[in-house]
């Protein structure tokens, strides 16, 4: 009888231990998103991450981004899991001399009209930053909660990065969080954005991290 002093214990319980371990350790993977399956390679691309970008390439303002990476193990680095997918658009800015950067003004024009696309199509703008360094750069960083994928997920967390005329949204890995940057909950109104307002302060809201790299292999 199980438990009777001077008998063996059946292996059974010794077997659900170990299960129940293994799924403490998976849920413990999925959770971080820092490990690698069996010691060796990071979990690669899944249906949820094609089906991610799909639907963040519907928004009207990336819809034009022709320059579009999806999410990928192949890192180039052993001690970087994953790196997120990845749309890029630059708004054209007419070169008033060949081989002319854009002038400050030309930036911050680009940047208002990306910045005001973004939140009339429900982008959360959160951080807005002008530079007052030579040349001048303007900087804005914006989230957008998406619909879940019909391949599942959930829904997930957008992250965008207005820089000047250049335009980056970052899309979180399957393995990720639903929102893996942390994007803060108080909103910047326009009548707070240096980049939209003239006279308002150059530095409002709170930048965090909105990058491509997944977390780091120990």
């Amino acid at each position: 009888m199980p438990g009777r002093p001077g008998t063996t214990r059946p292996r059974t319980g010794t077997r659900a231990r170990a299960v129940a371990a293994a799924a403490a350790l998976a849920a413990a993977c999925a959770g971080l998103a820092g490990c690698q399956n069996g010691g060796n390679d990071t979990e690669p691309p899944d249906v949820v991450d094609t089906a991610r970008l799909a639907v963040v390439r519907t928004d009207p303002l990336l819809a034009s981004a022709r320059n579009v990476t999806a999410a990928t193990t192949h890192t180039g680095s052993g001690n970087t899991a994953y790196l997120r997918a990845q749309l890029v658009f630059e708004r054209p800015i007419p070169q008033t001399a060949p081989d002319t950067p854009p002038t400050d003004a030309q930036k911050l024009a680009a940047a208002r009209a990306l910045t005001a696309a973004a939140r009339s199509g429900g982008w959360k703008i959160t951080s807005v930053t002008c530079s007052d360094g030579t040349p001048r750069n303007y900087t804005v960083q914006a989230f957008r909660r998406m619909p879940p994928p019909e391949t599942g997920g959930g829904p997930f967390t957008v992250g965008l990065r207005i820089e000047n005329q250049r335009l980056t949204a970052i899309v979180p890995y399957h393995l990720d969080a639903a929102d893996p940057f942390g994007a803060p909950r108080e909103t910047v109104p326009s009548a707070a954005s240096c980049v939209e307002t003239p006279g308002a302060l150059p530095t409002a809201g709170r930048a965090v991290v909105v990058g491509r790299t997944g977390p780091t292999i120990a």
